[in-house]
C-alpha cells in the first residue's frame, strides 16, 4: 500500500503516508510526466511525493502521473493556480527535487530544491530594465561610468572662439558621444605629448550628446584622445 498506517482524529480515519520518493527521467520537451514509485498504488487527496526530474521541463503546461496508481495525468500547479511554462522563472532544471501535493484536481508544487549546477549565467547588463529592482536600477544609472576610447578629433573640428569661453583657450572642438547628457561630469585623458603641444584646458564641459573640449593651440594634425569618463552623480540615498 501507499501509506504506512491509519489514525482517527476528529472521527474520521486519516492515512499517515511515508516518505515516497521516486526519479522521472521524462524527455524536457514531453508534457506528459511520469513516475514510478515502488509500493505505491493509489493516489489521494494530500498524497505528497517527493520527485526527483532527470532532465528539465520544457513543455508548456506539464502533467504528473504515478504509474500504476489508476489516476490519469493531472496538470502541475505553481502557487496554486501558475502552470509551469518553458521559461527558466517557471521551469526546472535538472535534477532538481519538487515535493508535488495532490489536492484531488492536480499535483500542487509544494516544495522545491533546484540541484543545478551546471548552468553558467552571463552578467547583467548594466542599465537593463527588469535585472534589478527598480529603486536599484534608478541609483545604478546615476552612478555608473561611460567610457570612451581613442576618440579621434579631426583638425578641422576645431574652431575658433572670437571671445573665449575661458581665458586663454581659443580653440574648441565638440565630440559627439551619444551617451553623454549635461547632468554628466566628463573626465578627459591625454598624452603627455598632447598635453605639451597644444595645452588643453582643465575645464570640459558634457552636454546632450556632447563633450566640449577647449585648448590654447590648434592642433596641427587629427589627434587620438586615448579616453574619456563620463561620471553622474549619486541622487537620493
Amino acid at each position: 500500500m501507499s501509506y504506512v498506517g491509519k489514525v482517527e482524529a476528529g472521527g474520521e480515519l486519516s492515512l499517515i503516508g511515508a516518505t515516497l520518493f521516486g526519479v522521472c527521467s521524462t524527455n524536457a520537451t514531453t508534457a506528459a510526466k511520469t513516475v514510478n514509485i515502488t509500493g505505491l498504488d493509489t493516489v489521494f487527496t494530500g498524497l505528497t511525493v517527493h520527485v526527483q526530474f532527470t532532465n528539465s521541463n520544457r513543455a508548456e503546461n506539464p502533467t504528473f502521473q504515478i504509474q500504476g496508481s489508476g489516476v490519469e495525468a493531472k496538470p502541475i500547479y505553481l502557487h496554486g493556480n501558475i502552470r509551469p511554462g518553458v521559461e527558466d522563472e517557471t521551469s526546472w532544471f535538472p535534477g532538481a527535487v519538487l515535493d508535488l501535493t495532490y489536492d484531488g484536481v492536480g499535483w500542487q508544487v509544494t516544495g522545491w530544491l533546484n540541484t543545478d549546477t551546471n548552468t553558467t549565467y552571463t552578467d547583467a547588463t548594466p542599465g537593463t530594465s527588469g535585472l534589478m529592482p527598480g529603486a536599484d536600477k534608478t541609483r545604478f544609472d546615476a552612478t555608473g561610468v561611460i567610457t570612451y576610447a581613442n576618440k579621434q578629433i579631426a583638425r578641422d573640428d576645431w574652431v575658433t572662439e572670437a571671445t573665449p569661453t575661458y581665458a586663454g583657450y581659443s580653440y574648441k572642438a565638440v565630440l559627439a558621444l551619444e551617451l553623454a547628457t549635461a547632468d554628466h561630469v566628463p573626465t578627459v585623458v591625454f598624452t603627455p605629448e598632447q598635453i605639451r603641444s597644444y595645452g588643453p584646458a582643465p575645464v570640459v564641459e558634457s552636454g546632450a550628446g556632447t563633450v566640449t573640449i577647449y585648448v590654447e593651440s590648434k592642433p596641427a594634425a587629427a589627434i587620438t584622445i586615448p579616453v574619456i569618463q563620463l561620471v553622474k552623480g549619486v541622487t537620493g540615498t
